[in-house]
């Protein structure tokens, strides 16, 4: 009887550790990854196909003149409405630090345009519509925000169908 006594004490004490062991490794696990979450975006299809040029001609001034292009740099988009509703102004700039961006507005979506994410940071129905595709995005938290000014604005208009680079 003894021999089973000390056998259910010692079967209590190793249930109980597993379940003490389990919740710190738990613990652990979700603090080492409170500075990595995940952002789901919706993907945007592109209206007006024009603007691929601009989005061509924007990469390449990046990569001649910007020592901080790379491979991974993002691009955020902001569209507005012209005050008179006669153009849409469309600003893009570079980053290579996606939580500016999120610090910056809301993400209304992205797309791809050679390798390189511009997400969309106003709404645009004009100029973008939503697909049924999601993509997540890795944001570590971790990283310190902090005005940015490596990298430079183009505005662009869009008027009656036309994109013209304003001024970089």
């Amino acid at each position: 009887m003894k021999l089973k006594a000390n056998f259910i004490i010692i079967f209590h004490v190793v249930v109980l550790g597993l379940i003490l062991g389990n919740i710190f490794i738990s613990y652990s696990s979700n603090k080492i990854n409170d500075s990595c979450q995940s952002v789901i975006v919706r993907e945007l299809v592109i209206s007006d196909t024009n603007i691929y040029s601009i989005l061509q001609r924007i990469l390449y001034e990046e990569k001649k003149n910007n020592t901080h292009f790379s491979d991974s740099t993002i691009f955020g988009v902001w569209v507005e409405e012209s005050p008179s509703k006669e153009f849409l102004l469309v600003t893009i700039s570079g980053t290579d630090n996606l939580n500016m961006l999120m610090q910056s507005g809301n993400l209304e979506g992205f797309f791809k345009y050679k390798g390189h994410y511009f997400i969309l940071m106003t709404e645009c129905s004009k100029l973008f519509r939503a697909s049924d595709k999601y993509q997540t995005l890795g944001v570590d938290l971790s990283l310190d925000i902090y005005e940015d000014d490596r990298w430079p604005f183009h505005y662009i208009k869009y008027f009656h169908g036309a994109f013209v680079l304003v001024e970089q």
